[in-house]
């Protein structure tokens, strides 16, 4: 009986040790995140108030009030909606029962069950595929993360052209407006108060050292690092190296969703029609493909004009013609296969062919695309930026950081530098994850 008592203790130690080890990740990230967000505990919470009053407002009064619905608001909503989100995803992981598989390892098996990439390969993409995910919770989370606005200007005298890691007096001043104390019941006032302590904001800065007299009506003065540095006139780059996180990557989601939307569309239909249509298409493709793709680009934006709406319809048009070629070959391949001519002699329609046979086969290849044409739309999205076509100053992307830098490189290097490498690390992480994609369907 003792023996088998030990030897229940000495498997329970390792089945808890193993089950540590598989949850560290979790464990420890979890911790970062909260101490990180102990930081920024006033912002947080003031967005959940200002989530949780906005809805109480419209159902007490039975009506949306264009006041307390704004659009620089909403970016808070979607980041405390995103912290929270993270916290419960981070607590099912840990007290979740069983073993949980690596993220590489459980993509990869449902693009593709029957094939499975080598451990090397699952290693690259697993890295790709966090950075993607480290990215995504940047752009999400921005309001919680930046230290300044990225359109504040400091001391232009004491504040431009500072150095990475350099530090500087802060002084944070609320007005309060009007509006802030106008409101009739208390929810309202409540309401009010949250939003303005979120949008009225101010920080003004200066150098310590520098610094002899604290702005007027600051309700709260602090030391402040610059970990990017400034700018030319000074605002903090790593402030808008993280907005222009959000900016790229939202315009590349979309210019991608688009893009694979036409393109699959139109390859499915000439690739399952065929014949004169098919060829017709084809030949509209290549002509298309042929005129490059900034020529192409530059010529739309002088017919429709200028504007982030403009910019993602331009993106969108240009390239979904690869996205098309691609499904359209795929397609042609997998009609002529023998279970497809059984599905058909089955009666089974087209539409159940498509659903149940074609696409499930072609997924691989579509979420392959999905991730170049995302990588291609933010290149896009810079390069454009940077010839002055794409994202007008003073709104922060990596394409009009860079573009702005070009003329300080050799004062100040930082300002073009960090976006760069921003740029550099979401290109190389999609990159692993489409190798490790394609090399499922070999």
């Amino acid at each position: 009986m003792k023996k088998m008592n030990t030897r229940k203790g000495v498997s329970t130690i390792r089945l808890l040790r193993r089950l540590l080890q598989e949850k560290t990740g979790c464990v420890l990230f979890m911790v970062f995140f909260v101490g990180f967000s102990s930081f920024r505990f006033d912002v947080i919470s003031a967005s959940f108030l200002s989530v949780v009053y906005t809805i109480l407002y419209s159902i007490v009064h039975l009506q949306i009030n264009s006041v307390y619905i704004r659009a620089d608001l909403i970016e808070y909503w979607i980041a405390v909606t995103a912290w929270c989100s993270i916290l419960v995803l981070c607590c099912r992981s840990i007290f979740q029962k069983g073993t949980n598989k690596p993220i590489a390892e459980r993509l990869f098996l449902a693009i593709s069950p029957a094939s499975m990439p080598n451990r090397a390969t699952v290693k690259k993409s697993s890295f790709g595929i966090y950075s993607l995910l480290l990215f995504m919770g940047i752009a999400l989370l921005g309001p919680f993360i930046v230290p300044l606005d990225p359109t504040n200007q400091g001391d232009l005298e004491t504040t431009r052209f500072l150095p990475p890691l350099q530090s500087a007096t802060a002084s944070e001043v609320v007005p309060r407006s009007p509006s802030a104390r106008t409101g009739n019941g208390s929810i309202e006032r409540t309401l009010s108060n949250v939003n303005n302590d979120l949008l009225e904001k101010r920080v003004y800065f200066t150098r310590s050292e520098y610094s002899k007299t604290e702005h007027k009506g600051a309700e709260r003065n602090s030391q402040i690092v610059f970990l990017f540095g400034t700018d030319a006139l000074g605002r903090d780059v790593f402030s808008r190296v993280i907005y222009g996180t959000r900016i790229s990557l939202g315009i590349g989601v979309i210019v991608a969703l688009l893009s694979m939307i036409i393109g699959l569309g139109v390859g499915f239909l000439s690739g399952l029609m065929g014949g004169m249509a098919d060829k017709f298409v084809m030949r509209g493709i290549d002509v298309l493909l042929s005129i490059p793709s900034l020529v192409l680009i530059i010529s739309l934006f002088s017919v429709l004009g200028g504007s982030i709406q403009i910019l993602i319809i331009v993106l969108a048009v240009s390239g979904w013609m690869g996205v098309a070629r691609l499904v359209r070959g795929e397609v042609l391949k997998l009609r002529e296969l023998e279970f497809i001519h059984a599905a058909k002699l089955l009666g089974v329609s087209s539409i159940g062919i498509i659903r149940n046979h074609l696409l499930p086969n072609i997924m691989p290849t579509i979420v392959t695309a999905s991730v170049l044409q995302l990588v291609n739309s933010i290149m896009g999205e810079a390069a454009l930026s940077f010839l002055g076509l794409g994202i007008q100053p003073p709104t922060p992307s990596w394409g009009n950081m860079i573009g702005e830098s070009v003329i300080y490189l050799g004062s100040a290097w930082w300002i073009g530098v960090f976006p760069g490498i921003a740029l550099s690390l979401f290109a190389m992480s999609s990159q692993l994850i489409a190798d490790g994609i394609q090399e499922c369907q070999k």
